[in-house]
């Protein structure tokens, strides 16, 4: 059983990437306008691992937002 099985996407992915201040709406993954582009491509892979080892699907698209 996964992590996302057990735990909502959001806190899983809040968890997992602290400074991008991620908040998550239906199928949007909203994250920090200024953060680093690294911990952004960090975010994407794990957006694929979560969807690619998951029993649901998640289609997540992701959003640059300014907090």
């Amino acid at each position: 059983m996964s992590l996302t099985e057990k735990r909502p996407i959001e806190k899983v992915l809040q968890d997992l990437f602290p400074k991008l201040k991620i908040s998550v709406l239906e199928s949007v993954v909203y994250y920090d306008a200024y953060a680093d582009e690294k911990e952004v491509q960090r975010l994407v892979v794990k957006l694929d691992e979560i969807n690619m080892h998951t029993i649901e699907h998640y289609d997540l698209k992701l959003e640059r937002r300014v907090f």
